[in-house]
């Protein structure tokens, strides 16, 4: 053990009535291998009014954890309560309620950002599906993301705020609340926010073997999930322009782009041989319906949708 002092991290939990979740979070990161020369705590930042995830970061054992409160309703209302209570954190990480990380995964994220003294890192999150799912949405791995070497350095639209450690000097310059709370449950908040780490010279890299194992519901292993999720995606996109103050040239680009989306897809559509093939046509051309309804003022807050909120 190194004879400096620690290296400290704060482990950021957002979470929204997942108590069977955030209880297997919170084992998961009491059960991680320690890291040399690190030391962290944990903080959950409950965005339930009712306060429901207290008992369950009571009944936690085996960690230095913190239970808080923030009823604003919002996705980026929670992150940025979390970065508020972590002011003298040098290190941040978030993870999510729905995912939980592999016994190495600490490990393995600090020996990359010692190694490339990156400002943000991050690795994989694999599907663990509820039920077994129809076998098109595997062949056509609907829940599985990009992979890359270790130690390359990916670009900003490809980070998540799941999985992640980040640099907190890499985010100081955007205040105390860094992540945009205008569009509170349409999603998006965390492109936006790499997006302006990216613009003040923030490097992205990826451990690969850093994993998290992210749980899918049932609910969501069906062809009607997976397009609003692609309309959300595209609609977060051209929100962002929106509230960047885009003028005309620029929507109109949107538009534009949407068009050639819903063209690619059709045209996928057209030749595919599968059911797989076919759905991922399909939502190519609802990312590109979800850009064109984002270019003209539309905002779909899927997070209402989700929650019935």
């Amino acid at each position: 053990m190194s004879e400096s002092a620690p290296r400290h991290a704060t482990f950021c939990v957002t979470t929204y009535q997942r108590p069977v979740g955030l209880a297997r979070l919170l084992d998961a990161i009491a059960r991680l291998e320690p890291a040399d020369g690190w030391e962290f705590d944990v903080v959950v930042v409950d965005n339930d009014p009712q306060g429901s995830a207290r008992s369950v970061v009571e009944a936690a054992s085996g960690l230095v954890v913190r239970h808080v409160l923030e009823p604003a309703r919002g996705i980026a209302q929670v992150r940025n309560r979390a970065l508020r209570e972590t002011v003298t954190s040098p290190w941040i990480v978030f993870l999510d309620d729905d995912e939980w990380p592999e016994p190495a995964w600490w490990q393995r994220m600090v020996e990359v950002e010692a190694r490339t003294q990156a400002d943000v890192v991050i690795g994989p999150s694999e599907p663990v599906f509820e039920a077994n799912p129809p076998d098109w949405i595997r062949e056509g791995r609907f829940f599985e993301r990009e992979r890359f070497p270790t130690g390359t350095e990916i670009p900003f639209w490809l980070a998540r705020t799941s999985g992640v450690l980040i640099r907190r000097a890499s985010f100081e310059h955007l205040g105390d609340r860094p992540f945009d709370e205008r569009a509170p449950l349409a999603g998006g908040e965390d492109v936006r926010f790499f997006k302006d780490l990216h613009r003040a010279g923030a490097t992205i890299v990826w451990v690969d073997e850093a994993v998290v194992h992210e749980f899918v519901p049932a609910t969501r292993s069906n062809a009607k999930w997976l397009l609003r999720r692609a309309f959300r995606t595209g609609n977060s996109r051209s929100v962002e322009l929106l509230l960047e103050g885009a003028g005309p040239a620029r929507r109109a680009k949107r538009v534009g782009r949407g068009f050639a989306d819903i063209g690619v897809g059709i045209g996928h559509l057209v030749v595919a041989r599968t059911k797989a093939e076919r759905m991922q046509g399909v939502s190519r051309s609802a990312l590109g319906l979800g850009l064109m309804a984002g270019a003209f003022g539309m905002r779909y807050d899927e997070y209402v949708v989700i929650h019935g909120q």
